[in-house]
């Protein structure tokens, strides 16, 4: 196990946002000078929080995307943000900590966790991490809103933001859950009341999911155009699939066999067709085309 040690100075904020007067066989002595104090490991103020905190649902936490589309090699930045819920916020005074796993349920997109930002959050290295990469996810990210009096209480507060990278084409979503893989970490909110006593935990995850789709380089606002098929004559079996054409672009032709999912798109031999026209051979009982256009 990893210990984090709290600074004599973060334990009296501590102390002083929820009025402790002892954590497990420690006391603190309100003669006690802040260079006495000593420096107590974060699992075990987590542990004396867990057992005398009052476990609900007590923050709002939500997912966004700059964008929820990108093509392939393009980025985007996904936020997390969090805010005290309605019923809670008259009496409280802040998010004091949080601790959360990003999930990405896709191999469309990677997370850019080093370039992971928490632009409200306090950063202290001794009490903080930008989370562990595991596959596709980054689990146990943490940190604290010491220093940001109000934090998540009138208006949401950002807990982090990252950079998204379209890998492949498709869709995946990301989700936040309660975090996970950090020695002694266990509540995903502390919510520390106004008047002091006993804190708030607990986080409700239902807005907290974002969808992305990848897609192919797109047309660069060319707008839609009509495609026409029709029997191409001799020899039998195909078909003459026709378009309007746009200099500049070129116009690739695919097919499948069927529309269910698995199925892929393959693109038809001898493209581009920028004649605005290309026959193709039938194959099978049914077949399905489309036309794409790339500049």
């Amino acid at each position: 196990m990893t210990f984090r040690f709290l600074e004599p100075q973060q334990l009296l904020h501590l102390s002083q946002l929820f009025s402790l007067t002892s954590f497990g066989a420690f006391r603190l002595k309100e003669s006690m000078s802040e260079a006495r104090l000593p420096r107590f490991p974060l699992w075990l103020v987590s542990l004396w929080l867990i057992s005398t905190s009052i476990a609900a649902q007590v923050v709002d936490v939500s997912l966004s995307l700059a964008t929820n589309q990108i093509v392939v090699g393009g980025t985007t930045m996904l936020t997390a943000s969090a805010q005290i819920r309605a019923d809670q916020r008259g009496t409280a005074d802040r998010i004091f900590s949080w601790y959360v796993d990003l999930v990405n349920a896709g191999a469309v997109a990677r997370l850019d966790s080093a370039n992971l930002q928490k632009p409200a959050a306090d950063n202290d290295p001794a009490i903080s991490g930008r989370g562990v990469v595991e596959g596709a996810n980054v689990r146990g990210i943490y940190d604290t809103f010491m220093n940001l009096p109000g934090a998540g209480r009138d208006a949401p507060v950002v807990l982090f933001a990252i950079p998204v990278t379209g890998l492949a084409l498709g869709k995946t979503e990301f989700h936040l859950q309660p975090g996970s893989r950090i020695s002694g970490l266990m509540d995903d909110f502390l919510v520390a009341p106004a008047a002091g006593g006993d804190p708030l935990t607990g986080g409700e995850y239902t807005l907290a999911v974002a969808n992305l789709d990848v897609v192919a380089p797109d047309s660069g606002g060319l707008p839609p155009f009509p495609v026409s098929i029709a029997l191409a004559g001799a020899p039998a079996n195909r078909v003459r699939i026709a378009f309007p054409v746009t200099v500049g672009w070129n116009y690739f032709v695919e097919t499948r066999a069927d529309l269910a999912t698995g199925s892929t798109w393959q693109q038809i031999a001898g493209g581009p067709f920028n004649s605005g026209q290309a026959d193709v051979a039938i194959s099978g009982a049914g077949q399905f085309f489309r036309v794409k256009a790339i500049r």
